[in-house]
């Protein structure tokens, strides 16, 4: 009977609030409920603080959004999983999850617009990352800097059910000590429109994404890719002015500094070098505190 959200409130009460598609259930202490088409849904506390949804007796696919004790850090964890049968889930709603997000990108389809965000676990050593398509999540992958550019392919499905290949690329910054990142959809570069390290401007204009069906196709968007990387390195200046670099990644210039303690401190991003030098030189003129560190952004 199509997709179905339950959503439950304080479970371990007396009286938890439960909401089946939005219509909500009288409180009760039994914790049965009827579900779509003659369903049995049934709430189960597991090892005395976890708690579990059974449809008819089957256990449905959950999704734990920290780092995991199994140490499976796939999207769907099936390695890890008992054997025995489940309830699939279509998709997994991160609206209630409190995500880390550190990079947003936005693209259109047919002239519908679009937002892939970026969320972060843990540190350059051991990260992991969760990629979402408008606040579902579609993928999770752990890669460190010593994954280098591998990308991290992952799908995307828009309206109508059509199926994007997207890709991200991260790269860690030692002497930024920042990641950057590089998204490419059907072999369209899309731009960060939105930075936790703030300091990046939004594009004027959304890329469009075209519908690839065939090698072909996908073969002239990578080969168009390829041409606009080139015309990004000519338009590069041959010289930066101190404490500035270029990300060839993101397509922006970051700005950092030297604290007092040594640690170069990420001042931000932006989108020309004078703007980056300015930043560089107010936090000179600060003396490169240590308050400039705290007012600043780490993506770690």
């Amino acid at each position: 009977s199509g997709v179905h959200c339950l959503r439950v409130t304080n479970p371990g009460s007396k009286t938890p609030t439960v909401v089946l598609d939005e219509n909500e259930f009288p409180p009760q202490q039994a914790l049965i409920y009827p579900g779509p088409d003659n369903s049995l849904l049934e709430l189960k506390c597991i090892g005395g603080s976890a708690w579990s949804l059974l449809v008819n007796g089957l256990p449905v696919e959950e999704y734990v959004d920290g780092r995991r004790s199994s140490g499976d850090e796939s999207f769907r964890e099936l390695r890890n999983k008992p054997d025995g049968n489940y309830t699939i889930a279509p998709k997994f709603d991160a609206s209630h999850l409190a995500l880390n997000i550190v990079r947003k990108f936005r693209f259109t389809v047919g002239g519908i617009i679009y937002e892939v965000q970026i969320s972060q676990i843990g540190r350059a050593m051991n990260t992991i990352w969760q990629m979402l398509l408008d606040g579902i999540l579609v993928e999770r992958a752990a890669h460190t800097f010593s994954d280098g550019k591998k990308g991290m392919p992952f799908t995307l499905c828009v309206a109508n059910h059509v199926k994007l290949s997207a890709v991200l690329y991260m790269r860690w910054r030692r002497t930024a000590y920042c990641w950057q990142c590089k998204l490419t959809v059907n072999g369209v570069e899309v731009p960060v429109c939105w930075s936790i390290g703030g300091e990046v401007e939004p594009p004027l204009e959304l890329p469009e994404v075209p519908f690839i069906d065939s090698p072909e196709e996908a073969v002239h968007a990578e080969g168009e890719e390829k041409e606009i990387e080139e015309e990004k390195e000519e338009a590069i200046p041959s010289t930066l002015p101190p404490g500035v670099s270029f990300d060839r990644i993101s397509g922006v210039y970051q700005s950092t500094v030297r604290g007092k303690s040594g640690r170069f401190v990420f001042l931000g991003e932006f989108g020309t070098p004078e703007e980056a030098h300015q930043q560089y030189l107010m936090a000179l003129q600060e003396d490169c505190s240590e308050s400039a560190g705290a007012n600043s952004n780490f993506l770690t």
